[in-house]
């Protein structure tokens, strides 16, 4: 049985045997729609926007590189507050796609690739919207924290580690028993 993998909520398909210009360019911009499908997919409380500037490829050996950028603009929710955070996010990419998968499996070294093997095309085209939506989700906050927020204020009452007064000693009663004893 095979199974059809879901369409992402910001798809550009570009097939790669169809393009005649070399290199080309793309400018591709995600709708509001797409923008808040890719918030729900990534568990954030909103992306107000997702935009990326892409110059593809096609090299002699087969393979297609991307080269490009991504900003976005994002909300995330601060771990210790629970409050809104907005972040703006800008980053470059630079990634070979394309090539028999097979042969991607091979110890190679891909140069300009940071190492990893090239994604192979799907069907002969690749997905410039749902490349963009990984390398965003890449460059998110992993533990998102309002600015001047510090995680002394939101203490568990714990105290910190090594303080040297201890406001509840769970083997306090314990060790008075044992002084006992002796």
């Amino acid at each position: 049985m095979t199974t059809i993998p879901p369409t992402p909520e910001f798809s550009r398909l570009i097939r790669v045997d169809a393009l005649k210009e070399n290199p080309k360019s793309f400018k591709i911009k995600a709708s509001a729609e797409e923008c808040a499908a890719l918030a729900e997919r990534f568990s954030l409380l909103s992306v107000e926007s997702l935009s990326a500037n892409i110059r593809l490829t096609l090299q002699k050996d087969g393979l297609a590189r991307l080269e490009g950028g991504l900003s976005a603009k994002v909300t995330q929710t601060c771990v210790i507050t629970l409050e809104p955070v907005e972040s703006f996010i800008e980053t470059s990419f630079d990634q070979l796609h394309g090539g028999d998968p097979e042969e991607i499996h091979k110890e190679m070294e891909f140069p300009g690739n940071d190492g990893d093997a090239p994604e192979p095309f799907v069907g002969g085209a690749m997905d410039l919207g749902e490349i963009t939506a990984e390398k965003l989700a890449l460059e998110l906050e992993t533990f998102p924290r309002k600015h001047g927020v510090d995680y002394k204020r939101y203490d568990s009452g714990g105290g910190a580690f090594g303080d040297e007064e201890k406001k509840h000693q769970p083997f306090a009663g314990l060790a008075k028993l044992i002084k006992e004893k002796e």
